[in-house]
């Protein structure tokens, strides 16, 4: 098991692709994809331990997230097309808490057009580039706890929370539909994966980190066997 802090403008793929490079092994696969403009802890297994991909994918994740108001996009963050924009005025903090409140427990979500997610076989992002309508999926997530570490109310109004959720949330329609409770729109102007399960963004490396600890013979300082944890390192 290899913890990766993944850093933005990459895919999970490219990140797979880099290690496989690094350290000279195909048999590398994530256990949960993050966009590429997010940041953060990604799981990545090898060798035999890519059996255990379907347990750890399913742990909860902590995120840190920086949720602009009063624009919403195609893609629920700032790399999509603006579909609508709205004043942001008279907002508390207390009506902020109590939208986030709301959407703790067991919510419906829709799967952001831009994703992974097949339909008719095809992923939602492809009918995107073609510009193709596609009615996208919903389904049911669950949220764990919602903080709101601070708010600004100023000429880019954001709210920078940490959400704790299960498996198969996706952050970007929950800063959607917090953006449309609060009635001005919002979309995620930046997102981090701080965890999952176990395992802490604060104890992964880089890719390039990766390789720099590879090519000194470092590997016990990356690499976590698969009967290791995060705790015990």
């Amino acid at each position: 098991m290899i913890l990766v802090d993944k850093t933005k403008g990459c895919t999970s793929h490219d990140v797979i692709a880099s290690l496989r490079r690094v350290l000279k092994t195909r048999k590398l696969g994530h256990t949960g994809t993050l966009d590429p403009d997010a940041t953060g802890l990604l799981i990545v297994l090898s060798g035999k331990a890519t059996k255990l991909s379907r347990f750890i994918m399913s742990d909860g994740k902590t995120y840190r997230t920086m949720i602009r108001l009063g624009i919403e996009t195609d893609s629920f963050d700032a790399s999509g097309k603006i579909v609508s924009t709205a004043q942001v005025s008279g907002i508390s903090r207390a009506e902020v808490e109590e939208v986030l409140e709301s959407f703790t427990g067991e919510i419906r979500q829709t799967v952001p057009v831009v994703s992974a997610v097949k339909v008719k076989g095809k992923p939602l992002y492809k009918y995107a580039r073609q510009g193709i309508d596609v009615d996208p999926p919903e389904k049911t997530v669950v949220i764990h706890k919602i903080e709101l570490l601070s708010m600004d109310t100023g000429d880019e109004p954001t709210l920078d929370i940490i959400v704790e959720c299960g498996s198969g949330t996706y952050i970007r329609s929950l800063a959607s539909d917090i953006g449309r409770a609060l009635g001005c729109g919002a979309h995620v102007a930046d997102l981090r994966r701080l965890s999952s399960g176990p395992y802490s963004v604060d104890t992964a490396h880089t890719v390039d980190e990766i390789e720099q600890l590879f090519q000194k013979g470092a590997i016990d300082d990356f690499l976590i066997p698969m009967n290791g944890s995060c705790n015990d390192r």
